[in-house]
């Protein structure tokens, strides 16, 4: 089973409308969601490449929230050409 960019973003929209429960939520809880949907598109993926776009996407979205050890996670998921070079070997940029 393959998640599109729209699916996601759709999946994503439904998480934060459940929390916010009609306020605007507080970073360090869209954060949490966000880390939750994306656990939960890494362990429940059909697919390796699913699983690896979700776990850079936990990869990044560390870094964002100041994770402890996002750094080395960054140069292990994305090698030494970082993100730059992802983004042109997977979109010939």
């Amino acid at each position: 089973m393959k998640i599109t960019k729209q699916q996601l973003q759709q999946i994503i929209k439904e998480e934060l409308e459940e929390e916010m429960g009609g306020g605007m939520p507080s970073k360090a809880e869209i954060e949490e969601v966000l880390d939750d949907v994306l656990q939960n598109i890494r362990k429940n993926a059909m697919s390796d490449h699913i699983a690896k776009q979700g776990a850079r996407a936990e990869v990044l979205l560390s870094m964002l929230m100041g994770g402890r050890y996002a750094a080395e996670m960054y140069k292990d998921m994305f090698g030494e050409r970082g993100l730059k070079g992802y983004m042109e070997d997977r979109y010939g940029d």
